[in-house]
């Protein structure tokens, strides 16, 4: 497991702030490629390999669970339907699944893109940004899990930031 490592940043200061941490790491260490996933459980690691195959035509690849929705609770489809419409709207691009944290981006990416939102509101940043910066984003399509797992996003905070990111 050469390719695996552990980056503990002992304190919990929000989920854009340990994305940039990763992201600066795996930037020091010369990687080409980072994959981010949530460690909720939702996202199946054996669809890795998918989404670096799509990093060949995109730079940004963000995994799709909106084509089958059985499975996701109906305030969490609303929520990203929503967030999802209006990402859009601001890029210009169709975002099909703005709150899926299982997602690869090309090194190139992560050199250019600077994010300062340290919530959960760093991954619409991101796209925000990329897409201004003429970053190609792209999709896979990955499957719904839920279990009994209990979110820590926080809902007025995340809604704040969202408008922020949105206003930027």
């Amino acid at each position: 497991m050469d390719n695996v490592f552990v980056l503990d940043l002992k304190f919990n200061k929000g989920k854009g702030f340990a994305l940039r941490a990763g992201f600066d790491e795996c930037l020091r260490r010369k990687c080409s490629i980072i994959v981010t996933l949530d460690a909720d459980l939702q996202h199946d690691p054996e669809f890795i390999p998918l989404l670096l195959k799509k990093t060949e035509t995109f730079d940004i690849v963000i995994g799709n669970r909106l084509n089958d929705v059985k499975l996701m609770p109906y305030h969490r489809r609303l929520s990203n339907r929503i967030t999802s419409f209006m990402l859009s709207r601001k890029t210009g691009i169709k975002i099909y699944d703005s709150q899926s944290g299982f997602r690869a981006y090309t090194a190139d990416v992560l050199k250019n893109v600077n994010t300062v939102m340290n919530g959960f509101e760093a991954e619409s940043e991101i796209l925000v940004k990329a897409i201004r910066d003429n970053f190609t984003v792209g999709f896979a399509d990955i499957p719904t899990i839920y279990g009994n797992e209990k979110s820590k996003m926080r809902t007025y905070p995340a809604i704040k930031g969202f408008i922020k990111v949105m206003m930027s």
